[in-house]
């Protein structure tokens, strides 16, 4: 895959890229993260930025510590490294951790949304692991980002979501 992406952008450069959880597949744990990101893409991190979200699998060592060590992520706004937001231009973005659809989290989700059309963010683009859409058989809709984060996602029109976890398209 990433020989195959080399090849397709070419000499162009990649700003940052996004991973929809389950960045150390299977048990989320530090050799994982080594052997599937930082030694196979050590070339593109050096230049792109990555920001990942948490997947089940990212989760399943020390309740997803080994994540949390492995990546520097934004706290200013959430107090927290499971979710955070950042801008790119004109763009929001917005990570969340729908391993735990909390009330605070959705509380903060409002919060980040309110800020980002107060600020005039022209796209708000918000990525996550668990789907709460799904045309998938595989693991299906995931009921608590469904009810919880759908209609918020709806309320605030935001952009686009993008989300992981099912094995198909």
């Amino acid at each position: 895959v990433r020989d195959a992406y080399y090849k397709w952008t070419g000499s162009r450069h990649t700003d940052f890229w996004l991973i929809l959880g389950d960045v150390a597949y299977t048990n989320g744990k530090d050799s994982e993260y080594q052997g599937a990101i930082f030694q196979v893409y050590d070339e593109m991190l050096r230049k792109s930025v990555l920001w990942p979200a948490l997947g089940n699998h990212d989760v399943s060592t020390s309740n997803g510590q080994p994540y949390l060590d492995a990546f520097y992520l934004p706290t200013a706004n959430s107090g927290t490294e499971r979710w955070y937001s950042f801008d790119h231009g004109k763009v929001h973005f917005i990570a969340l951790d729908s391993n735990n659809v909390s009330s605070a989290q959705t509380a903060w989700l409002r919060s980040a949304l309110t800020a980002a059309r107060a600020n005039n963010a022209q796209w708000i683009f918000v990525h996550f692991h668990h789907p709460g859409y799904n045309s998938g058989t595989h693991h299906g809709r995931e009921q608590s980002v469904y009810q919880n984060w759908c209609p918020v996602f709806e309320e605030f029109e935001v952009d686009a979501v993008f989300q992981g976890h099912e094995h198909i398209y």
